[in-house]
């Protein structure tokens, strides 16, 4: 539960090389798909710099253990309330709109077990803790990587706009730029419909306008 964070928290204590890479492994996926649209000669110096941009991340985020959830409302009188509404109004009974996504991800049963004793609302409190500290953590990591790809691109928006297809590959054969391009020049299917359509009826008309012309001197 929150495992994240209680890595981050490690390794602001110890700087541990092994607890930095399992938070990497962790962000390993949201990282592959913020950069999967740049070109491949790219990814590893935009992967580089959003490492970079975690690395700082986990070094200037400050940890708050201080919950905001007053322990008083752990009695059996909201626990009923609580029960007999299926959780659905635990924000407003404790008073934190933050704990129906911690029970959406986790559950009710640690919510469940801190209405019992003392020792599980201390438990229930500092896991709520690690889970909106977990949140807030990966929010401006977000904000981070976006600021480090929309920077990326505009340093590099001229050597994009550059780019140039080499080949492609149609039905499994390999085409060259040129055949590419005349490829791309071909209408779409409706375009394509509409044409032979349009030179499907032309005989039929230019027929019926004869007709008529015979029809108009017979008369």
């Amino acid at each position: 539960m929150n495992s994240l964070i209680k890595l981050i928290i490690n390794y602001q204590k110890t700087n541990s090389n092994e607890t930095f890479k399992e938070i990497v492994k962790s962000f390993e996926g949201l990282i592959k798909h913020k950069i999967k649209t740049i070109p491949a000669y790219y990814k590893d110096d935009i992967y580089q710099e959003m490492l970079m941009e975690l690395f700082n991340c986990i070094k200037q985020f400050k940890i708050n253990l201080t919950a905001n959830i007053d322990q008083t409302l752990f009695n059996i009188e909201i626990y009923n309330c609580l029960k007999n509404n299926d959780f659905k109004n635990v924000n407003s009974k404790l008073q934190n709109k933050y704990i129906r996504l911690f029970i959406k991800k986790y559950g009710t049963k640690l919510l469940e077990k801190a209405f019992t004793c003392k020792y599980h609302q201390d438990l229930f409190v500092k896991e709520f803790c690690y889970f909106t500290n977990q949140n807030q953590f990966i929010k401006n990591l977000n904000k981070r990587f976006l600021f480090v790809y929309l920077n990326f691109l505009k340093k590099h928006q001229k050597d994009l706009n550059k780019m140039a297809v080499k080949f492609g590959i149609v039905n499994g054969q390999i085409m060259n730029n040129a055949q590419v391009e005349e490829l791309a020049k071909i209408p779409s299917k409706e375009v394509l419909i509409a044409m032979l359509l349009g030179t499907l009826n032309a005989p039929v008309s230019a027929l019926a306008r004869a007709l008529n012309a015979i029809a108009e001197k017979q008369n």
